[in-house]
């Protein structure tokens, strides 16, 4: 009849890849790195990890704000994955043993960095972490691991540099951390030194008191 009708359609185009478009993301080959967006409670699944290795590319798996800043970033290498148990990528910069990592570090100041039920962590896995708002640029910093069972911090690794207002490190498995700039090395150096000067004088005492007893009157 020559008659026309008009149908409006929108089509919402992504700007990125996300967790479901890992396959598209894969075969892009447009570009070096493969960036990926995730939610705080996104998880990688066996099937997700096993497409990585067969495609030996790293991804970067990133959580980013409403401004598109990358919060903190999963780096998994497909050519050095050992698992493909299911991980999960929530990153939490609060602590249930807040209290117990202050008392080691002697209340240093510090950033806690937790994923230790995250599930197990594939081999030559990273994080980068954004702690612009925490520390200045070409600040030094140390990473100590903190064991609950035993209540002890650990240093993993020293003398790391922000750069762009980031830290990235290597993980091999899911843990507790404690970020800070104070050496607490020399921390339990000076605790050591303490106690054993403390000992040396308690043993010249009792000497004292074990001399001045064994004299006649």
């Amino acid at each position: 009849s020559g008659t026309q009708n008009k149908i409006l359609l929108k089509v919402a185009r992504k700007d990125a890849y996300y967790l479901e478009d890992l396959d598209d993301a894969l075969k892009d080959t447009s570009t070096q790195i493969v960036d990926v967006i995730i939610e705080e409670d996104s998880k990688l699944t066996s099937e997700h990890l096993n497409k990585i290795k067969q495609s030996k590319r790293a991804v970067n798996f990133n959580l980013i704000d409403e401004n598109k800043k990358v919060i903190y970033s999963w780096t998994i290498d497909g050519n050095k994955i050992n698992t493909s148990k299911d991980m999960l990528t929530t990153v939490a910069f609060t602590s249930e043993n807040s209290k117990e990592i202050s008392e080691l570090s002697n209340y240093a100041y510090g950033v806690n960095v937790n994923f230790s039920k995250n599930g197990e962590i594939p081999s030559g896995t990273k994080l980068k972490i954004y702690v612009g708002d925490k520390y200045s640029n070409g600040d030094i910093v140390n990473i100590y691991s903190y064991d609950k069972q035993n209540n002890k911090l650990t240093l993993v690794k020293n003398n790391l540099s922000v750069k762009d207002g980031y830290l990235e490190f290597d993980v091999d498995k899911n843990a507790e951390y404690f970020i800070t700039k104070a050496d607490l090395s020399r921390l339990n150096q000076n605790v050591a030194s303490s106690f054993n000067i403390f000992s040396i004088i308690s043993i010249l005492e009792l000497i004292v008191i074990i001399i001045g007893v064994s004299e006649p009157c």
